[in-house]
């Protein structure tokens, strides 16, 4: 749809500047404009092709339509190529959504490791830990719309490992915070006992980022 407006209108523009070349330029910086303002609204992805299909065509201020022709034949092969592609190749956002969440998982069983074993890091180095966590979690988020659509997920699903990850960095920096906090000969005593427990938990984790 994008590209079917921008090159009509690209072409309506060029037929124009035989006409009347001021006008053409005018209604060419006021159609970029209306494209740039839909392109941050929910047609955005219509508006930006549409934008940058009627600047290629339209944009030199060329009057030869021969030309704008071409270039509207060339914008519609490109399309239609990227359309097989995508068809041929659907599991982009899948796999980079997948990459994200299996790095956050190894990432929470070496933070849990290290405090399961008292190497406890600095509350300035605990931020820097969870940080990368965090957006990692975020980018996987802007990746559900095209998750769902390449593989027919169910959202909840997604939702549910959503909501897990973030319960997972929440409880390691509570865990975190309370170790601080904890006496040395407490925390000793506690050690003996917790350690064992967590190879378990280390191994799923691990084997599941796996």
């Amino acid at each position: 749809i994008g590209t079917a407006a921008g090159a009509l209108a690209g072409i309506l523009l060029i037929a124009l500047f035989t006409k009347v070349a001021w006008l053409g330029y005018v209604l060419l910086v006021l159609a970029a404009a209306i494209c740039g303002y839909l392109a941050i609204g929910p047609l955005g992805y219509i508006a930006l092709i549409a934008g940058v299909t009627l600047t290629i065509i339209a944009g030199p201020g060329s009057t030869d339509m021969h030309a704008a022709l071409w270039r509207s034949a060339n914008i519609f092969a490109g399309g239609i190529v990227a359309l097989v592609f995508a068809r041929l190749l659907p599991q982009r956002a899948t796999n980079h959504w997948r990459y994200l969440l299996a790095d956050n998982l190894r990432e929470c069983a070496s933070l849990y490791n290290r405090l399961a074993t008292l190497d406890l890091p600095s509350p300035k180095l605990l931020q820097a830990l969870l940080e990368p966590l965090n957006k990692r979690l975020v980018m996987q988020r802007t990746l559900f719309a095209a998750v769902l659509d390449e593989t027919g997920f169910p959202k909840r699903d997604l939702e549910q490992i959503q909501r897990t990850q973030r319960s997972m960095i929440e409880l390691l920096e509570l865990l975190a915070d309370a170790l601080a906090h904890a006496e040395p000969q407490q925390l000793q005593a506690q050690s003996a006992v917790w350690y064992p427990a967590t190879r378990h938990t280390l191994t799923l984790l691990r084997t599941t980022a796996h």
